[in-house]
């Protein structure tokens, strides 16, 4: 059989060059839609974080200055902890804590950081700066 010249198509050598070609951008498609489903799945988490953080201090704000100068840093943990519930956490995956540490000088509170440890092992904290020259009880 011989070749035509008018013959039209694609021959083999040009259809596996298209084919590799295509399997290549399939393969970087793929690879960029897991990445961005991870880059989301991170931002959910720190919504979820940002809100644990924002009822955190906002528990923290309505003790009042008296009450945030005589508590004991186990107090507010405890005090944020029940304003927390497991739907705060959901976004997360799993359950967390909420840590509390004072910052004072020996007669002044100056800082309250809330420590979010969420996930195991992440973490994200957050400073209330109580008053320039601190709080005395």
């Amino acid at each position: 059989m011989g070749c035509r010249a008018n013959q039209a198509g694609f021959t083999l050598v040009e259809l596996m060059v298209a084919a590799v070609v295509l399997l290549g951008a399939v393969v970087a498609s793929a690879g960029a839609i897991s990445a961005s489903s991870r880059f989301l799945q991170r931002d959910e988490q720190l919504a979820a974080v940002a809100d644990i953080q924002r009822i955190a201090l906002s528990y923290v704000r309505s003790q009042g200055y008296s009450l945030l100068a005589n508590a004991s840093t186990s107090s507010l943990t405890a005090g944020i902890a029940s304003q927390l519930s497991a739907t705060d956490w959901s976004s997360l995956g799993s359950t967390g804590s909420v840590t509390v540490t004072a910052i004072s000088n020996p007669n002044n509170l100056l800082q309250i950081d809330l420590l979010v440890t969420y996930a195991k092992t992440q973490q994200a904290t957050t400073s209330l700066r109580v008053a320039q020259e601190g709080i005395s009880p």
